[in-house]
Parts: C-alpha cells; sequence; structure tokens
C-alpha cells in the first residue's frame, strides 16, 4: 500500500489533477495540498474533510478558478482575494456579504468582466473605467447613466463590436465613423441614420464583409469594388446580375474560394487559374471537365490538400510529389499505387501525421 501511494504522490507532484484517479482510501492531507499546489483545480477533487483553510488558499493562490470549489464556510475575505488577484473571474463565486470596492477593485484590475459580478451598488466611474480599459466588453456591465463619451471610446478602440453597448445618444456620427474605421464590421451597430455613403466606404476598406450592413440605396458598382478588394468573399454579397467578370476577376485575386459565388456564365479558365493562385482549395468550385493537368498542378502549388478535389486520372507521381512537398497530410488523396518509399518519406518530413497513411509494407523503412 505503501509504495502504492508512493506512485501516486509522485503522479500528482507532476500533475495535481490527476488527484481525480486516487482512490478515496488514498487520499490524504499530504496528498491534496501537494496536487493544490500543482494545479489549483485540482480542490474540485479534494475531500470535503480533506478541505482545510490551508489547502483552499492554496489552491486559489494557484488558479482563482479554486474559489468555486471552496466551501461556503472557508471562503474567507482572505481566500477570496487571494482568488481575485489571481483570476478576476473568481468574484462570481464570492458571497454577496463579502464583496467590498477592495476586492471588486481587485478583481476588474485583474479581468475587466469580472464587472459582470460586482454589486450595482459598487460600480463608480472609476472602477467602471479601470474595468474597460482592461476588457473593452465589460461596457455591456457598465450602468447606463456612468456610460460617457470617453469611456465607451476607450472600449470600443479595444473592439468596434462593442459598439452594440453604447447608448444611441452617444453615437454619433464622428464616433461611429472612428470605431469603423478600425473595424468595419461595426456597421451593423451604427443607427441607419447615420450610415452615409461616406462611412459605409469606410466600413468597407476595412472589413469586406461590411457590406451586408449597408442599405440597398447606399450601395453602388464603386463599393462593390471596395468591399471585393478588401476581401473576396463579399462577392457572395452582392446581387448576383451585379456581379460582373470584372469585380469576380477583383474577388477571386483576394481570396480564391471566392469562386463559388461567380456566376456560372462568367467562369473561364482565366478565372481558374486566378482562383486557384491565390487558394489551390479553389479548384473544389472547377467542373471536373475543365480540371487540366495545368490547373490541378497550380492548386496542389498552392496547396497540398488540393489534391483531394483532383480527378483520379489527373494524379500522376509528379502531381503527388508536388502536393505531398507542399503539405504532408496530402498523402491521404495519394491513390496506393503511388505511395512510394520517398514519397511516403517526404510527407512525413513535411508533418508527421502523414504517417498515418503510409502502407503498412512501408512503415518499418520510413526514416523521418
Amino acid at each position: 500500500m505503501v509504495e502504492i501511494y508512493e506512485q501516486w504522490l509522485k503522479e500528482i507532484e507532476l500533475d495535481g489533477l490527476k488527484l481525480y484517479y486516487v482512490p478515496e482510501a488514498l487520499k490524504t492531507a499530504e496528498l491534496c495540498h501537494t496536487a493544490c499546489k500543482q494545479n489549483g483545480l485540482s480542490l474540485e477533487y479534494v475531500p470535503k474533510a480533506l478541505k482545510t483553510p490551508e489547502v483552499c488558499l492554496t489552491a486559489c493562490e494557484y488558479d482563482g478558478w479554486a474559489l468555486e470549489f471552496v466551501p461556503i464556510e472557508l471562503k474567507t475575505p482572505e481566500v477570496c482575494l487571494t482568488a481575485c488577484k489571481e483570476n478576476g473571474w473568481a468574484l462570481q463565486w464570492v458571497p454577496e456579504a463579502l464583496k467590498t470596492d477592495e476586492l471588486c477593485q481587485t478583481a476588474c484590475e485583474n479581468n475587466g468582466s469580472a464587472l459582470e459580478w460586482v454589486p450595482e451598488n459598487f460600480k463608480t466611474d472609476e472602477l467602471c473605467q479601470t474595468a474597460c480599459e482592461k476588457h473593452g466588453w465589460a461596457l455591456q456591465w457598465v450602468p447606463e447613466d456612468i456610460k460617457t463619451a470617453k469611456l465607451c471610446q476607450i472600449a470600443c478602440n479595444q473592439n468596434g463590436n462593442i459598439l452594440q453597448w453604447v447608448p444611441e445618444a452617444l453615437k454619433t456620427a464622428e464616433f461611429c465613423q472612428t470605431v469603423c474605421e478600425n473595424y468595419g464590421e461595426a456597421l451593423q451597430w451604427v443607427p441607419e441614420a447615420l450610415k452615409t455613403a461616406e462611412l459605409c466606404q469606410t466600413a468597407c476598406e476595412n472589413n469586406g464583409l461590411a457590406l451586408s450592413f449597408i442599405p440597398e440605396h447606399l450601395q453602388n458598382a464603386e463599393l462593390y469594388q471596395t468591399a471585393c478588394q478588401n476581401n473576396g468573399r463579399a462577392l457572395q454579397l452582392i446581387p448576383e446580375d451585379l456581379r460582373t467578370s470584372e469585380l469576380c476577376q477583383i474577388a477571386c485575386k483576394n481570396d480564391g474560394k471566392a469562386l463559388a459565388f461567380v456566376p456560372e456564365v462568367l467562369k473561364t479558365p482565366e478565372f481558374y487559374r486566378t482562383a486557384c493562385k491565390q487558394n489551390g482549395w479553389a479548384i473544389a468550385w472547377i467542373p471536373e471537365a475543365m480540371k487540366t493537368a495545368e490547373m490541378c498542378q497550380i492548386a496542389c502549388e498552392q496547396d497540398g490538400w488540393a489534391l483531394s478535389f483532383i480527378p483520379e486520372a489527373l494524379k500522376t507521381p509528379e502531381l503527388c510529389k508536388l502536393a505531398c512537398e507542399q503539405s504532408g497530410w496530402a498523402l491521404q488523396w495519394v491513390p496506393e499505387d503511388l505511395k512510394t518509399k520517398e514519397l511516403c518519406t517526404i510527407a512525413c518530413k513535411k508533418d508527421i501525421g502523414a504517417f498515418n497513411w503510409v502502407p503498412k509494407a512501408l512503415q518499418e523503412s520510413i526514416k523521418i
């Protein structure tokens, strides 16, 4: 029994969470303390009778989340403060009666999102600013009467999508312009009355997919071009009858996978080459009859995974080698009769995971 205990102790010293697997009869104060010192979350697997103030404090020093597993009677001001210093989110497991100004300040200084669990009467201007400076998303838990233009700017500078929690009265044209310059997708949170041609242009220059939030009467050929130059996938947001050859070419140069949104009538070998040069996966949207040896080579040079979309008849030893040199994982799509020792070695040197597709007869001969 002693030998077994010593073995578990060694295991726990390396990984405290292995306490989960230790038989209850072998869980001693020493073993549990060792586990919590190695990983605070091990406290979850400590028997209640062994959860002492010392063990709980040790666990929270390592990981504030451990406070979740501290018995209510052992949640002292010291333990709670220790936990919140390590991880502000621990504030959610602090009893309301123990939440003080100091504790909430400590939690928000560590993680602004802790503001979610701060009692309303403790949410001061200073605390809310601290939280938003640390984590802009905290703005959603700031009382409306405390939200100022300055505070909202601080938050939105971190992520434009936070604009959704800015009071309508503070969403000025200038404010929205500043946000959309850095986060085009924030256009979805801009009041319709403030969506001007200039603002929409700004948003699409930053993120072409912002096109989905632009009113139809403000959409035009220039805006479509801006959107597709920034993100080829914006092509899918343009009415099909307005997707011109020039526009589709721009989109495919930016993102080859935009080929999926090019009208069939406009698809030409030139389009296919442009798309595959940018992204080998584009070959997935090329009709089988149009997949030539040249096209397949272009695709595999760009991304070896493109081999998965190559017709079997076009998979030559040269093409398979090219694909595996680019990505070892391509070996899974190589016909069995083309898997040579040389090819498998190339693939495995590129990506060790490719060994899963090496024929058993060749596995012992592969030297990586």
